[in-house]
């Protein structure tokens, strides 16, 4: 498209690509915001694409991008056009700067500088900062979730008694529960949660934890004991997410056993000299092995650390639960320890965390924005 418009004299002012493991920020059409992979945001409407001059094209009716309104420099929501996906041979650059970073062609449009394009080497020659979003458009606050759905669209199929069986959620107005078959006493997870109430309160703290140091065991990922379980130190703290685990579910068993009962060996060098360390390791794990359980956090907030995110919800209730999930991810794999020359008050308005997941990082870069909490990723 490009070399066509320059081969009829049209001069191009833009042209950009990023790769496929990048997230992007958007509007549904039913106006949640989304945290979407590129790739899967395609993929997810590949039934639309057509070619044109070796490229992929998908025209999005009705989704909205997160942007800035060129005429006043403004944050908003702006109907998107379409998505374009091709192969290139360009060479890619990775920025790294205050406030995130990208994974670009060498030809990419980064804004700076009052809303001028620069390409990645000129955002490095020119020292130039990359414009970002600094206070996230309102968008409409919910009252109650529905986790039906949520987690409705997941299934999936065995072979039971040579015959192909297919689990799914199944819900009445009260309850969900899941699998294929109709069991007397079935596991059930509180269908509707009332955005005000202890319920969502005790959803909002587990899934921080689950998204910390939780874990999720679906047909994908193994082949044994379907579950999801909670590690941590704290017992203490692991009694508090059990007693909230049992005020969303009903006919579900949990426990709280030892991570490791036998001891545990470390073998280090410091220098040229050989360490060996043993220790009891007082890791424990609040275990919920049930179907169920692992279906609801792998949808909810993903699965396996490079792939854990943020339920899309949280974008969309008050600030005082967006802080109570925030605070909860900070005691897990987060910190407000900074050294003694740090007062205490720095200590209590700011913090680290660590992940490996881009798309929770992404989730959390837009609420601390929602938060108007000022950050840096390194």
């Amino acid at each position: 498209v490009i070399e066509d418009a320059q081969n009829k004299g049209i001069k191009v002012l833009y042209s950009d690509s990023i790769t496929k493991d990048r997230f992007v920020t958007i509007l549904d059409k039913d106006g949640y915001i989304k945290i979407k992979n590129i790739e899967k945001l395609f993929n997810e409407n590949k039934d639309k694409h057509y070619r044109s001059f070796g490229k992929q094209y998908i025209h999005l009716n009705g989704y909205k991008a997160l942007t800035l309104n060129p005429n006043n420099s403004k944050p908003e929501w702006r109907l998107i056009k379409r998505i374009i996906r091709h192969k290139t041979n360009k060479k890619i650059y990775k920025v790294n700067q205050k406030y995130g970073e990208s994974i670009t062609t060498e030809d990419h449009s980064f804004i700076s500088n009052g809303l001028m394009e620069y390409t990645p080497m000129e955002l490095k020659k020119q020292n130039l900062p990359m414009t970002t979003v600094q206070k996230i458009p309102p968008v409409k606050e919910i009252k109650q979730i529905d986790l039906f759905e949520l987690i409705k669209s997941y299934n999936y199929s065995a072979i039971y008694k040579k015959r192909k069986k297919i689990a799914y959620a199944k819900a009445d107005r009260k309850w969900i529960w899941f699998g294929w078959t109709n069991r007397k006493i079935p596991i059930k997870v509180k269908r509707h949660i009332k955005v005000d109430s202890k319920e969502f309160k005790s959803l909002c703290r587990i899934i921080a934890y689950y998204i910390n140091e939780g874990s999720s065991s679906t047909p994908e990922t193994t082949k044994s004991r379907l579950g999801a379980s909670i590690s941590n130190s704290d017992i203490k703290k692991l009694k508090q997410l059990q007693n909230d685990y049992y005020n969303l579910f009903i006919n579900a068993k949990s426990s709280i056993i030892p991570s490791m009962t036998k001891k545990r060996y470390l073998n280090y060098k410091v220098g040229n000299i050989s360490k060996f360390i043993s220790y009891d390791d007082k890791t424990h794990k609040l275990q919920m092995m049930n179907i169920l359980s692992a279906v609801l956090f792998k949808v909810l907030c993903g699965q396996k650390s490079k792939c854990k995110k943020l339920p899309d919800f949280i974008y969309h209730v008050p600030d005082k639960y967006k802080i109570l999930l925030l605070n909860t991810l900070i005691e897990g794999d987060g910190s407000r320890i900074f050294g003694l020359r740090y007062s205490k008050k720095y200590s209590k308005n700011n913090f680290r965390y660590t992940t490996s997941s881009l798309e929770l990082i992404s989730g959390l870069s837009l609420l601390l924005r929602q938060l108007d909490i000022n950050y840096s990723i390194q």
